[in-house]
């Protein structure tokens, strides 16, 4: 079970997952369910059944613990929880959340005591810092600690954002070490960045800067209403 409010690092495992499934048995050899449209009989049918054209399957159930909780879906997780002791050894089951399970529900118990499960948390403070330097890293971009904890401080915590900014600053930087004024100039800041900076701005008295700032959340979607009460 791979599960967490860090749907980034835990959909990236999964990624990982397929791809080396695939790559070693086949892509015919692999099947994603998804969780609301689970259907009971084919999936005991698929994890009691050896594989017929190759050595392992591998079964991939996507949102099914998450579901809305009612008594049929409820029934439907005990009948899966059950069926657990009956999966061949050549079927690898994987379950995949992109949010917290409610571990009080009967197949999150039962996935406890047999098989693996992580929980994928997203990181904070110096955790972000250090999962944007690893990040980098795999980019081959350059930035030290203190530029990667500005990055994490004005693109906000969602690691999607933060990724993609990444992948930008690559494109834009190249071999050069990134520094606060690539961020600055590229990277699009997050609604509490925003407002640090329109503060920062009234108190300079800084009109055209502010009404920049202004301009620019409200292109981004924000309410204004929102933005003025923060």
């Amino acid at each position: 079970l791979f599960h967490g409010e860090n749907s980034y690092d835990s959909q990236q495992k999964v990624t990982f997952w397929k791809k080396h499934f695939s790559d070693k048995h086949g892509p015919d050899a692999l099947e994603i369910i998804d969780g609301s449209k689970l259907d009971l009989p084919n999936f005991l049918t698929n994890i009691e059944s050896p594989p017929f054209l190759s050595e392992k399957r591998l079964v991939i159930v996507k949102g099914f613990l998450s579901q809305k909780s009612s008594e049929k879906h409820k029934d439907k997780m005990k009948a899966v929880a059950t069926s657990l002791k009956k999966k061949t050894d050549e079927c690898i089951l994987v379950f995949h959340e992109n949010k917290s399970a409610d571990k009080r529900t009967s197949l999150y118990k039962k996935l406890k005591q047999v098989a693996t499960v992580e929980e994928f948390k997203t990181p904070e403070g110096n955790e972000l810092s250090n999962w944007i330097l690893k990040k980098s890293k795999e980019e081959n971009l350059k930035i030290d600690f203190p530029t990667a904890n500005f990055l994490a401080q004005y693109c906000g915590e969602s690691l999607w954002t933060i990724s993609n900014e990444i992948k930008k600053l690559k494109t834009f930087a190249d071999t050069k070490p990134v520094n606060k004024e690539m961020i600055q100039s590229l990277c699009t800041p997050s609604i509490h960045a925003s407002i640090f900076k329109l503060t920062d701005q009234l108190s300079q008295k800084s009109l055209q800067q502010s009404l920049k700032t202004v301009e620019e959340l409200a292109d981004s979607g924000e309410d204004l209403i929102r933005v003025f009460f923060m």
